[in-house]
């Protein structure tokens, strides 16, 4: 689905990304996790947190998407299209990667299940 309109509330997410009062580190903040590109945006399908959405240029989804790999995990998660301009008006400053997700924080493992879990 493309999103035309900067103050859609679907991409709330990914908006003002340049403030720092929205760092999920701090008191208040968002207690998201923001990946952009296609690698790290795969790797947080492929890992423990929960993806909210997706959102990128439509080239850039497409070419992602065209991994069916890819598109199996984010077969439930909402995808968004977007030009590049509104994603810069969305996010504070141009994102030229074009491609993005945002995922809830989850607990941090304990020793026990980093180790067991760990890649190398």
């Amino acid at each position: 689905m493309h999103i035309a309109d900067a103050e859609d509330t679907r991409l709330d997410d990914f908006r003002d990304l340049n403030h720092s009062d929205n760092r999920p580190d701090l008191p208040g903040g968002k207690g998201l996790v923001i990946a952009e590109g296609p690698l790290v945006v795969g790797r947080l399908l492929q890992s423990r947190f929960p993806v909210r959405c997706l959102i990128g240029f439509p080239a850039k989804l497409e070419s992602f998407l065209s991994d069916p790999a890819m598109a199996e995990l984010v077969r439930d998660i909402p995808v968004y299209s977007l030009d590049r301009e509104t994603l810069a008006s969305v996010a504070g400053f141009d994102m030229h990667r074009g491609l993005l997700a945002a995922a809830d924080r989850v607990a941090g493992l304990s020793i026990e299940e980093a180790v067991s879990t760990a890649r190398t």
